[in-house]
């Protein structure tokens, strides 16, 4: 199941795709904060499954990546 799992979510990777910008956005919240500036913490987002079991989420992933292939 797992390397089904590999297989269906592998492809081409394309480094141009991406972009560091971990940085840029760390030196803007420290120039924020030595203005004197509040900074607002984003909140996080929690997602409930409705599976429990972690063996029907990785079913249940599999399904949904079949279906979209179909």
């Amino acid at each position: 199941m797992a390397v089904t799992l590999i297989n269906q979510l592998t492809g081409k990777f394309d480094i141009s795709q991406y972009k560091d910008t971990y940085t840029a956005e760390l030196l803007k919240l420290i120039h924020a904060k030595a203005k004197g500036e509040k900074i607002k913490v984003p909140e996080m987002k929690i997602v409930h499954s409705k599976a429990k079991d972690l063996m029907a989420q990785l079913k249940a992933s599999l399904d949904v990546k079949r279906k979209k292939a179909s």
